[in-house]
């Protein structure tokens, strides 16, 4: 549904270029917005209804078909859909000079820690290590094996139109009264 929302917004984007006759092709705008999600979905879309020039650039692709973020039983799946998962988008290469990073156009995932204290964060068995001989392999749980080498806890990220929320089971939460 939220993917729908956001198409309709770009498209709301572009028949205000239209109808005020300005071009896509100019060079100078007002705002540009970077990413289409949660945030910059929304913003991009009410600085564009307030008359700004706006321009809203998303390096993923549109996967409004795509079953896995539309159906919120599949949340788990789609955290770790090669379709949308930022690591493996296709038209991002993730190169590195590191000596770590062995595999040629390897992809990197994101890794947190919620505790300043590495002894309490890897007290949560969603917690990650790099194993085998070249740490090319993960453990995730509460006792890895000897020579595990920290990572923390996976913290998936969309590279499609809509970004994270794309693989957030379609749960919002909103806000107090207050805020």
């Amino acid at each position: 549904m939220f993917r729908n929302i956001v198409v309709v917004l770009a498209l709301v984007f572009a028949l205000i270029h239209i109808s005020t006759g300005t071009s896509l092709d100019d060079d100078e705008y007002d705002f540009i917005v970077v990413g289409s999600g949660a945030g910059g979905g929304p913003l991009a879309c009410r600085l564009a209804e307030a008359n700004f020039k706006t321009l809203l650039i998303e390096a993923g692709n549109d996967q409004g078909e795509n079953v896995n973020t539309s159906i919120p039983a599949f949340q788990g799946i789609v955290a770790q859909d090669p379709k949308v998962r930022w690591d493996v988008s296709p038209s991002i290469p993730y190169r590195s000079s590191s000596p770590r990073n062995r595999v040629a156009n390897q992809r990197k995932q994101m890794y947190v820690n919620h505790y300043p204290n590495l002894t309490r964060a890897q007290r949560d068995p969603k917690y990650v290590y790099s194993t085998g001989p070249n740490q090319e392999e993960e453990y995730t749980g509460l006792h890895p094996p000897p020579g595990a080498k920290p990572k923390g806890i996976l913290y998936p990220r969309a590279g499609v139109l809509g970004g994270c929320v794309s693989h957030n089971a379609l749960i919002w939460i909103l806000p107090h009264r207050s805020d």
